[in-house]
């Protein structure tokens, strides 16, 4: 004869504290497996800060969101969730993204930031992007495409100020 546990007993057996939850979860390697752990939560609440990476999957491609975050695309609405999961992370990746003060507002203080492909998509956009200053980013790695006189000097201007700044490549 079967022994059956109550309703009320399995549903307890369903939650836990985000915090365990959360520590489990930072152990799953695999994109997908990760966002099927949480979605396996009905109650979002469990899942604490979690509870984003599974809004953004919707948005942005779930390998792009686990293990490693990597943004290449970023726009205000997604600013709010996106800086609630950069906590869970040191370093973000970043691919021609064009507007580096929505990223700013993403980041946290432990975050260094890799930019890894810069924007080339729209005309002088590299000369444009230099005008910025990229120094207001923890910039730890940076890819420069199609370097010319302007570009060298707008970078030039600005290295000075990057103390994070580790390695630079450089692709013509």
């Amino acid at each position: 004869m079967a022994w059956k546990r109550p309703r009320r007993e399995l549903m307890s057996l369903l939650w836990m504290p985000s915090s365990i939850v959360q520590q489990i979860a930072l152990y799953i390697p695999v994109a997908k497996d990760f966002l099927s752990f949480l979605a396996s939560f009905p109650d979002v609440t469990s899942l604490g800060d979690l509870q984003y990476f599974l809004e953004l999957s919707y948005d942005l491609r779930p390998i792009d969101l686990w293990p490693k975050l990597q943004l290449d695309e970023l726009t205000a609405s997604l600013v709010p969730s996106v800086r609630r999961i950069t906590r869970f992370f040191t370093t973000i990746y970043v691919l021609e993204m064009f507007d580096l003060k929505l990223l700013q507002q993403c980041l946290h203080p432990h975050n260094v930031v890799e930019l890894l492909k810069c924007p080339t998509w729209i005309m002088n956009g590299l000369e444009e992007w230099l005008t910025t200053p990229i120094s207001i980013l923890p910039v730890q790695h940076m890819t420069i495409c199609r370097m010319s006189n302007v570009i060298c000097l707008l970078f030039l201007d600005q290295l000075g100020s990057m103390p994070h700044l580790v390695s630079l490549s450089l692709e013509s």
